[in-house]
């Protein structure tokens, strides 16, 4: 019982269905009658087949999707919302599924018994869904069969290298990659075909931005406009040699509005270091070779042309070492 309700909490008890509010806005009742199969857990449990038979995967790209709620956003209308922000997670699309079941219970819109008979039932539409679309997408057989796809790690950037064959009206070939954690998806790079046919053919592009982690896909464009994803790979970055000390690398200011200083303090009698800004496409927009000597050496990068915005320094040192840093230009 609510005596005072800046202090107590609602309990569970019988009440008269005439003061029975679901945990929703006024205006959204529920009606008197009998339960029925929840929407929520047929239409989710359908679209999570589906994505599962399309993608060939039952989990989210990258293995985990998140969405973050913030406090207080009001976003109900009917409450403020939770009190801090929290991530809300998921590995595979059945996950958000059922999330999306149990919503309709905790809500107060349907019983328990309403959500089992829509998954059920959701599964059993998502495949006949999927299977009646085969008819009028991709009935016939792709135009090129793929071998292998990989990602991989290789002097601080990430190399994505594919073989195929029995290549037949294909055209050129696009990689496309999504971080981790990102909605959306970048170009990486356009590749056309060797010379077709049912060789085994061999392609390789470099992706220089710098990710955690990312998945590449890897998309088949056909001579008549046609395009078909056929295969991703995942990639999780492990070694980027070893990373210099920041006391060893200093720079400043940061943020900058027209030179960035980068002050290099080395060891060794002569080596050479390479020097990359990149934006966040994964483009360098500035990149030099220098030499350095024992002690500490300054290098000035030119940053006026630039627009604003968030880039990445690289500093790799000729015996390996690495160093990198975000960079905030004015």
């Amino acid at each position: 019982k609510i005596v005072n309700a800046a202090t107590d909490y609602a309990g569970v008890g019988w009440i008269l269905g005439e003061n029975w509010r679901p945990y929703q806005r006024k205006t959204f009742v529920t009606p008197p009658f009998a339960g029925f199969i929840s929407g929520h857990s047929t239409y989710s449990r359908t679209a999570a087949e589906v994505l599962t038979s399309l993608t060939g995967s039952p989990y989210f790209p990258g293995g985990l999707f998140e969405e973050e709620v913030a406090a207080n956003n009001g976003f109900l209308v009917f409450e403020q919302g939770p009190e801090q922000n929290i991530k809300m997670q998921w590995a595979s699309y059945y996950d958000a599924s059922n999330q999306a079941s149990l919503s309709r219970i905790w809500g107060g819109i349907h019983p328990p018994f309403d959500d089992m008979p829509g998954r059920l039932i959701g599964r059993e539409v998502g495949n006949a869904a999927f299977n009646k679309a085969k008819l009028y997408f991709g009935a016939t057989p792709l135009p090129v069969t793929l071998l292998a796809l990989n990602a991989y790690d290789q002097q601080c950037h990430v190399n994505i290298e594919w073989q195929t064959a029995l290549e037949t009206n294909v055209e050129s070939y696009s990689i496309f990659a999504m971080q981790d954690g990102s909605k959306a998806m970048r170009l990486v790079a356009d590749i056309a075909v060797s010379n077709g046919g049912a060789d085994l053919h061999n392609y390789r592009v470099e992706d220089n931005a710098v990710y955690q982690s990312a998945t590449y896909y890897l998309i088949e464009n056909d001579q008549d406009g046609q395009h078909r994803v056929i295969g991703h790979a995942q990639h999780v970055r492990k070694d980027c040699g070893a990373i210099t000390d920041e006391s060893s690398v200093q720079v400043y200011p940061n943020p900058t509005e027209d030179y960035l200083n980068i002050l290099i303090h080395s060891a060794n009698i002569n080596e050479s270091a390479h020097v990359e800004l990149i934006d966040v496409m994964g483009r360098p927009v500035i990149s030099l070779q220098t030499d350095l000597f024992s002690g500490n050496h300054q290098q000035q990068l030119d940053s006026r042309q630039l627009p604003a915005g968030t880039y990445l320094l690289q500093v790799t040192l000729e015996n390996g070492e690495h160093f990198a840093k975000k960079i905030f230009k004015k």
